[in-house]
C-alpha cells in the first residue's frame, strides 16, 4: 500500500514538474522587425524575453506604441549608463513619445508570460538634423 501510494505521489510530481517546464520555456510565435531605427514585435504567443539596442542621438525620440490582447508584458527602456528610460510592469495599451536628451545606446527589453500582442518602439529623428537630407 505504501509502494502505491509514493508511486501515484511520484506520477503527480513528474506531471506537475513537465507541465511547470512546459509553460514557462522561451517560445515566440509570430514576428520580429530589428533594425537601426525601430524595435517591431507581433505575435499571437510569447514566452521569455527579447530585446534589442537602438542608437540614438540627442535631440531625437521615441514613438512607442502597443497593445497586449493577453497575458503579461513588462516592457523596459534603458539608455547611456543603464539609465531607465520608461519602465512598464504587466502594459495593456499606450502610446506615446520620450524625449532623448542624451546621444547613446538606447536597450528595449521585453518579458512576456503567456502573452499576445504588439510592441514598437521607433526612432523619431530630431527635425533639426539636417544630415539625412
Amino acid at each position: 500500500m505504501k509502494k502505491k501510494i509514493f508511486t501515484v505521489v511520484l506520477v503527480i510530481l513528474c506531471l506537475v514538474a513537465i507541465l511547470t517546464i512546459r509553460n514557462t520555456r522561451q517560445v515566440l510565435y509570430g514576428e520580429w522587425q530589428k533594425d537601426e531605427s525601430c524595435y517591431r514585435l507581433s505575435c499571437t504567443r510569447m514566452n521569455g524575453s527579447d530585446g534589442h539596442a537602438l542608437t540614438l542621438s540627442a535631440g531625437d525620440s521615441l514613438a512607442i506604441d502597443f497593445s497586449v490582447a493577453s497575458g503579461k508584458v513588462d516592457l523596459k527602456i534603458t539608455g547611456p549608463g543603464d539609465s531607465v528610460l520608461y519602465r512598464g510592469d504587466e502594459i495593456t495599451t499606450g502610446s506615446f513619445s520620450l524625449p532623448i536628451e542624451y546621444s547613446g545606446d538606447y536597450t528595449v527589453t521585453v518579458i512576456a508570460r503567456h502573452a499576445a500582442g504588439y510592441i514598437n518602439v521607433c526612432r523619431q529623428a530630431d527635425p533639426r538634423d539636417t544630415s539625412l537630407d
